[in-house]
């Protein structure tokens, strides 16, 4: 490798650590199985939520996982336009009712991404309790927040294990709704 090829990798180096630096978001918001398979009329009383939750996510530069569980179908149309556009998401995909695996690679892909999650989704009782419990259970650094109201139908701690994971509200967060008022 010559000079030139040398300082051309050393320059890309450095800004490949400076985009890096400029990119350490306090929070990563989760967002479990919204598939249309899965939503229902009770269900879809939760997307303008997790809408505002996205907005609020992307003007605060925070990550973005979405959870898809295998063979299910898409995200929902409103939640992926949401999101269109905007650098900092990815897409895992699993294949049981825990993601909580998944998470935690798809955050070790991104090592600036925070383990400060705020989860939202679908099956409160099922796929994101399971989800939560995956997480607990594949990382000893991750602290969880449940977003009740942006979870249908209601969450529960999977098994009735002790909860570690805080349950809040979009309010409690300071999250505006698409009408402009706090929830």
């Amino acid at each position: 490798m010559n000079a030139f090829a040398r300082a051309a990798k050393r320059k890309a180096v450095f800004r490949l650590h400076e985009h890096q630096i400029e990119f350490e978001p306090e929070q990563t918001l989760v967002i479990i199985d919204m598939q249309e398979l899965f939503i229902e009329a009770d269900e879809e009383k939760i997307i303008p939520n997790i809408i505002a939750m996205i907005r609020h996510a992307i003007a605060k530069k925070w990550a973005i996982i979405v959870v898809e569980y295998s063979g299910s179908g898409e995200t929902d149309q409103e939640i992926t336009q949401a999101l269109r556009g905007y650098p900092h998401k990815d897409t895992v995909t699993k294949h049981d009712c825990d993601g909580g695996r998944q998470v935690i690679a798809c955050i070790e892909s991104h090592p600036a991404w925070s383990t400060n999650l705020l989860v939202c989704g679908v099956y409160g009782p099922n796929c994101v309790a399971a989800t939560v419990r995956g997480l607990f259970e594949n990382s000893d650094v991750v602290e969880i927040d449940v977003v009740r109201d942006a979870v249908c139908p209601e969450y529960a701690s999977y098994g009735g294990q002790l909860q570690f994971e805080k349950l809040v509200t979009l309010k409690d967060l300071g999250i505006l709704t698409t009408e402009g008022s706090v929830v």
